[in-house]
């Protein structure tokens, strides 16, 4: 498995150099707020030195300690830190580095497994030990799939109040599915197909072209034909997403990895908008949060909020512009992304 991902890097870095610009991982998020730490050995985790500030935050610790060792094999993670808050909130029990306070975690696959996750570490989480299977793994295609079924009409209440239902989500899953918790496209795309009886079309394309690994004679063929590409995968998702006469439901995938090749970002939304910009050309994709998870079983939100992503075919970039999620937001705005895919499911 790890040969064969590293000659996937490798032919990915050779044939396109789409890995853009990007600040370097150790801390990729640094501001007056917050910072964010990569953390992809023991090692590098054990050098945070995290602590709790009382018996309830060391316990939860200890178990989020424990599922991080047992998913480095897996996955990437990334700690959010703030700084230390003050006043009552110092009564509260944390989790703290130095004199930092951690605020969450992502998780995000080093492989196939297309699902980032975010996890907020409140006094409540730590209180009731929630989150912690997000540690390990995801479920963002499962709430995809949610959100497409209702649109289809095909799965009967799949939310109730503020959460989606646990038998619903238990449901979505394909007794053949070999990964314990993410989906990728194509069990997606068969997770559909179990409840319309249609195939789904699924396309890709690659973002941030960098042309300066390529020779000169080749530049511009080459970035014509991306743009045309590029072209191409948003007007079919645009014709799709505004059919009157056939009703589809269409999910967003999507990857970013950092200039030494680590993946930053790897996770599917339901699409709810596409929309073209008439005065930039640009395309805006807006999509159902899927990044915050609850405990992944009972508290799954129903309605976490909206991201919207924009693609310049022009400039051959593609983004994350924003979210209504505060937290998502101020960790993940203005992230480029190096390939992105469509799922697109008929009724």
């Amino acid at each position: 498995m790890l040969l064969r991902t590293v000659l996937a890097l490798t032919l990915f870095l050779s044939l396109c150099s789409a890995y853009g610009n990007e600040i370097p991982s150790e801390i990729n998020v640094r501001s007056s707020f917050h910072q964010k730490v990569l953390i992809s050995n023991p090692h590098q985790l054990e050098k945070l030195g995290l602590f709790g500030t009382d018996f309830r935050s060391q316990e939860y610790l200890d178990e989020m300690l424990a599922h991080f060792w047992e998913g480095l094999e897996f996955n990437n993670y990334y700690l959010v830190f703030h700084k230390t808050l003050k006043g009552t909130s110092r009564d509260l029990s944390q989790i703290r580095s130095e004199t930092q306070t951690l605020k969450g975690y992502i998780r995000v696959s080093k492989w196939d497994e297309k699902c980032s996750t975010y996890q907020a570490l409140n006094y409540s989480v730590i209180k009731h030990g929630q989150g912690l299977a997000s540690t390990l793994r995801g479920i963002c295609g499962k709430i995809a799939t949610a959100h497409s079924l209702k649109k289809l009409g095909l799965m009967k209440k799949p939310f109730h109040g503020a959460y989606i239902k646990e038998n619903k989500l238990a449901e979505i899953t394909l007794k053949r599915q070999k990964k314990k918790g993410g989906m990728t496209s194509s069990e997606l795309a068969l997770a559909h197909k179990k409840y319309t009886g249609k195939s789904c079309k699924i396309q890709h394309h690659v973002c941030h072209l960098d042309t300066r690994r390529i020779p000169s004679q080749q530049k511009e063929i080459i970035e014509k034909l991306a743009k045309r590409g590029i072209k191409k995968f948003i007007a079919k998702l645009y014709k799709k997403m505004n059919n009157l006469e056939q009703k589809y439901a269409c999910s967003l995938g999507m990857i970013s990895y950092s200039s030494e090749g680590e993946r930053k970002f790897s996770h599917t939304e339901h699409i709810t908008k596409v929309a073209i910009n008439p005065r930039t050309k640009k395309i805006i994709v807006v999509t159902k949060n899927g990044m915050v998870q609850g405990d992944m079983k009972k508290t799954v939100p129903s309605h976490a909020g909206f991201n919207t992503f924009s693609i310049d075919p022009e400039k051959l970039q593609c983004y994350f512009q924003k979210s209504s999620h505060r937290a998502i937001n101020s960790i993940y705005q203005g992230i480029s992304l190096n390939q992105i895919e469509s799922i697109c499911c008929p009724l």
